[in-house]
């Protein structure tokens, strides 16, 4: 692997990293973070296209594309009504992570995939206990002498 395939390595990772960290994020950077990753994934792979089918990398692609394509036989077999075609139509980003995700640079390595697990299911757990110390704020709130429960 030479300098600039292994920077790129390096920078896809790191997107990885931040994509994982998702839950703590807000809405408006998760989009960054997202078209990020994507950008990173896809020029990574332009640059190492012999990695692209390497390995069990197209079944995992089919696994991952699963969904979308559940969804669109649902959609063009059974249900071809207007709320079934914007739903289809939202759906699409559903592509679009299979597509990054065989295009990612990243060498099968269990310890990168590792940190990237845990960087999720950290900030997933930070999310929850933010969610459960706000939720509990709010339900002392409502206790007092001059406060009923409602």
């Amino acid at each position: 692997m030479n300098t600039w395939q292994a920077r790129a390595s390096n920078i896809s990772f790191l997107s990885l990293c931040f994509l994982s960290c998702f839950p703590l994020l807000g809405m408006k950077i998760t989009v960054v973070a997202i078209i990020a990753f994507m950008a990173i994934s896809i020029i990574a792979g332009t640059q190492n296209r012999s990695q692209i089918f390497a390995g069990n990398r197209l079944k995992e692609f089919f696994i991952l594309l699963l969904p979308f394509l559940l969804i669109f036989t649902r959609t063009w077999v059974l249900d071809r009504s207007d709320g079934s075609l914007f739903y289809l139509e939202v759906s699409l980003s559903l592509v679009a992570f299979p597509i990054a995700f065989l295009l990612f640079n990243v060498s099968e390595n269990d310890k990168l995939r590792s940190v990237a697990c845990r960087l999720f299911a950290t900030s997933s757990i930070l999310m929850v206990l933010f969610g459960l110390s706000k939720a509990g704020l709010h339900i002392l709130g409502q206790f007092g002498p001059d406060k009923t429960w409602q």
